[in-house]
């Protein structure tokens, strides 16, 4: 018999990867016990550490030997055999915090708001969440007293979104579309953080307890969430360390304004958009998070990224996919983990990113290509003062069926 046993659960004796992989979850290893339970050879066990994409994962491969020298077999009765049972000690699962925790008098506040709207003032300090708080409501204004002053952190082990800008149920439209059940306009959000605490909750519960079916049930765990939405401003806003998205955007928006915008250290991406149209988001700081700066998806059309930096993201830059009239200007995309933006299709070209334009944007140090155009997308374009240096791939790379229009003189240097 054999263990492999995590005893040493005190974070303080762990390595620290959470800057570079946003969790580690030392403390939720397992334990194992192997019991062998019948043989006729001698049998042992070596250990190895093998390759894992993060310390967030075990990567301990346990692998079966033979201890001795098997004679030829001189009967097809002649058989090597052993059995063995495993067994999988888990540590006992936190214990949820419950009752009102400290954000309760915003979703009070909320609650008791007039149909007219209103305005919410949330002081300075630090407020733990252990759920949602949802603006369902038009005309609401809720300002903190400053992005280094009010902040909104998710309490340990409380699988949840954060902020929800917009109904939390979703319906079927006439044309079979998933809608929220009320749209919500006129709402500004503006001068707090909102802190996911991802070092302290189980990213493997992207969904909370229950499944990520097309949103349809569960709400991704992001730090904001604007869905259903008409006429939101979200500024000088930071949101890092969420177990999943910063800021989504999601089941038909319009007219979306996000401004002084940071987020940073996202289990997933820094902003993503789905369902979004004639929206703009300004002078934006979208860096280190684990898979990409800025994912677009599934009709975000005829949207502006104006000023900002897109920088040290895990995987890309930019993802791009069904998705057209996209305007990039005055962007820095800087040293992304694979290619700096990446324009592709969902399996079939009428869901290719398609007619989007790089404007004046720098692409700088990623590890793959600074612009790849994969799948037969056609008619996007790098103009005004844009600059391709030291990508490690090359400058641009355009698959066989695809076009990519780059303004003569551009520099492209590696």
């Amino acid at each position: 018999d054999w263990i492999l046993a995590n005893e040493d659960r005190d974070p303080s004796h762990n390595a620290n990867f959470k800057p570079a992989l946003g969790n580690t979850n030392y403390d939720r290893r397992v334990s194992y016990k192997v019991e062998i339970l019948d043989k006729n050879i001698k049998t042992g066990v070596s250990l190895y550490q093998g390759v894992a994409d993060g310390e967030y994962g075990d990567n301990i491969v346990a692998l079966s030997t033979l201890r001795q020298d098997i004679p030829k077999s001189t009967s097809v009765e002649s058989s090597v055999h052993f059995k063995y049972r495993t067994t999988a000690f888990y540590p006992d699962p936190p214990t949820p915090k419950t009752g009102p925790d400290d954000c309760e008098f915003i979703r009070e506040a909320l609650r008791q708001m007039p149909a007219t709207g209103g305005a919410i003032q949330i002081p300075a300090g630090v407020f733990e969440c252990t759920a949602k708080i949802v603006i369902k409501s038009n005309h609401v204004i809720v300002k903190g007293a400053g992005r280094q002053m009010t902040i909104l952190r998710l309490a340990d082990h409380s699988p949840s979104p954060m902020l929800v800008i917009g109904d939390n149920f979703v319906v079927q439209d006439n044309l079979g579309h998933w809608v929220t059940a009320r749209r919500v306009s006129d709402i500004e959000v503006s001068d707090l953080t909102i802190d996911g605490n991802v070092q302290n909750q189980d990213v493997h519960q992207e969904c909370g307890n229950g499944p990520c079916d097309s949103d349809l049930s569960n709400i991704r765990n992001n730090a904001i969430t604007i869905r259903g939405a008409s006429d939101v401003t979200v500024q000088r806003v930071t949101v890092h360390s969420s177990i999943s998205g910063g800021l989504v955007t999601e089941k038909y928006c319009d007219h979306i304004h996000v401004k002084d915008f940071k987020a940073y250290g996202n289990h997933f991406d820094g902003l993503a958009g789905y369902q979004t149209q004639q929206s703009l988001f300004e002078n934006i700081n979208l860096s280190r998070n684990r898979r990409a700066g800025i994912s677009i998806d599934i009709d975000f059309n005829d949207n502006t990224f104006r000023g900002g930096v897109v920088a040290s993201n895990g995987d890309v830059g930019i993802f791009a996919r069904s998705v057209h009239g996209v305007v990039f200007e005055n962007l820095r995309i800087a040293y992304s983990g694979n290619h700096g933006a990446f324009l592709a299709a969902a399996g079939s070209p009428d869901t290719c990113a398609e007619n989007n334009e790089f404007r004046s944007v720098s692409f700088v140090g990623s590890k793959g290509y600074g612009l790849f155009v994969a799948d037969s997308c056609l008619g996007n374009s790098v103009r005004g003062s844009s600059e391709f240096r030291r990508n490690a791939l090359g400058c641009h790379f355009v698959n066989s069926t695809g076009t990519l229009e780059v303004t003569a003189g551009i520099p492209c240097s590696n």
